[in-house]
């Protein structure tokens, strides 16, 4: 990638497009604002002037207004779909107006977008996995989709990145997709984090999960090693904050572990 930013002016910030899906209440979408806040921290002398873009408008896209007060004005693309040639087309001008140098592409259709606007406009395009691949049948609509994004991964000038090893394993494990880094998102932290931590919660300690109940976020793998951390330390609680379509599986695998609402609870 360095080779295709050689264009790019010594002490010029990068022009970079961080495109994404959409600004639905979701971790990925926070993660935009959380990048755009501390690239205003730096100020001048922040290395990165970010350019927003998203593909469509849903459930009123919370993190609008946050981004403006940022001075970040998002770009609305209102695809329609991903067949959507119009919105593509406003993609590739936005990003030859712009004058992007890399484009950081989020989930499934900004993945597939981005890695097709990137070759078009001669761009590199580092696309971010969040989640394990979907699991469908090969012909149907979400497998055809997963195996367009799995090749279009696979393209030169193309760099995959997932937010952790178990994202990684699942892709290369399911897909065959090779070349991944691992980069965790970046989460800030307070100064002395472990001594607030103590000082703010002297009674028992807590697990707490902020998550969509959905099979890919590893809610289970947290349910299941519950037991082993009560039989050590019996005073822990656990708490599942959020809901979703795997809410009754899980509060049932917890159930069958003997996990009783005092030491873990779903609060919606």
């Amino acid at each position: 990638m360095a080779a295709r930013l050689s264009g790019v002016r010594p002490g010029t910030p990068i022009r970079l497009l961080w495109l994404i899906d959409s600004l639905v209440a979701g971790g990925a979408e926070a993660l935009t604002v959380r990048f755009v806040r501390e690239v205003e921290r730096e100020g001048k002398r922040s290395a990165i002037e970010p350019v927003v873009a998203f593909l469509k408008r849903l459930e009123g896209n919370p993190h609008e207004a946050e981004l403006r007060e940022l001075g970040a004005e998002p770009v609305f693309l209102d695809a329609r779909h991903l067949r959507d040639l119009g919105a593509f087309r406003r993609l590739v001008a936005l990003i030859r107006r712009e004058r992007i140098d890399v484009i950081h592409a989020h989930l499934a259709y900004a993945s597939i977008w981005g890695a097709l606007a990137g070759r078009i406009t001669g761009r590199p395009v580092v696309t971010t996995l969040h989640v394990t691949p979907a699991r469908a049948p090969r012909w149907s609509r979400e497998g055809l989709r997963r195996a367009l994004r799995r090749g279009l991964l696979a393209w030169p000038g193309v760099h995959p990145v997932a937010v952790s090893r178990a994202v990684a394993d699942a892709w290369e494990r399911e897909t065959g997709l090779t070349r991944l880094r691992v980069i965790p998102n970046g989460v800030p932290l307070p100064e002395e984090p472990r001594r607030q931590v103590e000082r703010s919660a002297p009674e028992a300690p807590r697990v707490v999960s902020v998550a969509v109940l959905r099979p890919d976020k590893g809610l289970d793998v947290l349910i299941d090693s519950a037991p082993a951390v009560l039989e050590r330390h019996p005073e822990v609680r656990f708490v599942i904050v959020g809901d979703g379509p795997a809410r009754a599986a899980l509060e049932a695998r917890a159930r069958g572990l003997g996990l009783d609402p005092s030491r873990l609870t779903f609060t919606g």
